[in-house]
């Protein structure tokens, strides 16, 4: 009843994935300044608490790089949104959903995808969803069930990793400050210390804000999707399209904001959230 499994095995729609794999790598690279600020961070304060006479300068330091920091940002977005329409691209295709010009703008060009692909040296892009989502599942089913894997596939390890910035965010303060106020040091020498970890407090407090609303956004979401698969399991009731673009809309929006996890955080829960997923999909088949 659905084609979407073996269609996005199909060489044109693998083209799709490598070009969006290397768009989100390029803007991945910059996660290298994300790096530095947290070994800055840890270092310079320690520096500075040894040698008092260049406080001043490693302060200056540190507000530069924040500025330089602020400004590789602007590149990441532009990277991020090139990446999330290539996807949206390779999706409405395969769903065979109308393009959303309002919000999407206009396409990426073909030129700039097959340069993108070529860059691309792996060969592990084969089923991009599930095989559980198979040929016996009415098509528009089998949609909302692709659309559900994308909200679900990171949910867990997002969760996770907010509490690891917040936990490392508390830690750091809690031990600097607390070590500064034992040696009787001035509330104004403190601040210069921890002045060239402003890049650090920009990028935990930034990513743990941004990812919270993420996940109250796709757990809302999720519930959406699963009353409209139970009223399919209950009363045969499948989605219109109009439901599906709406859908699709949310997750091309999430897909523009920029990446803020860890390429090294991110393996570590990948196998398990694949399982995950899997997991899911067969329960909710079982109900059908």
């Amino acid at each position: 009843m659905n084609r979407i499994t073996q269609t996005q095995n199909e060489t044109k729609f693998i083209e799709y994935l490598k070009a969006q794999r290397v768009a989100y790598s390029q803007c991945k690279i910059y996660q290298v300044f994300d790096v530095i600020s947290v070994l800055m961070a840890i270092v310079l304060p320690i520096i500075g608490m040894y040698r008092t006479d260049i406080v001043n300068y490693l302060g200056a330091f540190g507000v530069l790089w924040t500025i330089i920091y602020l400004v590789t940002e602007n590149y990441r977005k532009k990277k991020t949104e090139q990446g999330a329409k290539i996807q949206e691209q390779f999706d409405t295709e395969l769903f065979e959903i109308p393009w959303n010009e309002i919000l999407c703008k206009s396409k990426i060009n073909t030129d700039t995808k097959i340069d993108l692909a070529k860059e691309y040296k792996g060969n592990d892009l084969s089923n991009w969803y599930s095989l559980e989502v198979d040929s016996s599942l009415p098509k528009t089913i089998a949609i909302i069930l692709c659309q559900r894997i994308n909200f679900s596939w990171e949910l867990k390890l997002r969760k996770r990793f907010v509490t690891f910035l917040i936990i490392l965010l508390v830690a750091y303060y809690g031990i600097f400050i607390g070590f500064f106020i034992s040696k009787n040091i001035g509330i104004y020498d403190i601040l210069l210390l921890i002045a060239p970890s402003l890049s650090f407090l920009i990028y935990s407090v930034q990513n743990s804000l941004s990812l919270k609303n993420h996940i109250k956004s796709k757990n809302d979401t999720l519930g959406q999707i699963d009353e409209i698969l139970n009223e399919y399991s209950d009363n045969g009731e499948k989605p219109s399209k109009g439901v599906l673009r709406q859908i699709q809309d949310i997750i091309y929006t999430e897909r523009t904001v920029p990446e803020k996890i860890p390429n090294w955080f991110y393996k570590l829960s990948k196998s398990s959230n694949e399982d995950r997923t899997d997991n899911i999909i067969k329960s909710i088949k079982a109900k059908f």
